[in-house]
């Protein structure tokens, strides 16, 4: 759909489903968010769409780290993971 922002990475995942975290992360899309509007009306001859771009790379970018760091993507509490988990 034309028009249509895709979601970004879920805060919980990158945060590894700590309450306290999740405010950090979503700070730092934001600024991401704010230094592409910056970017741009800076006059900067990159492409707008690939500066449009920067949240969503430093969200993977996130993720990637966090997934290296713990050596599996999410972290999901356990509870969790007994319910929603991977299923044999």
């Amino acid at each position: 759909m034309p028009g249509v922002v895709p979601e970004p990475v879920q805060p919980v995942d990158v945060a590894r489903w700590n309450p306290f975290l999740v405010l950090p992360v979503t700070l730092l899309f934001g600024v991401c968010e704010a230094a592409t509007l910056r970017l741009q009306a800076t006059g900067l001859t990159l492409s707008p769409y690939l500066i449009s771009c920067l949240p969503y790379l430093v969200s993977l970018l996130c993720v990637i780290v966090v997934s290296l760091r713990e050596g599996r993507i999410g972290g999901m509490p356990a509870e969790l993971a007994s319910v929603f988990g991977r299923r044999s």
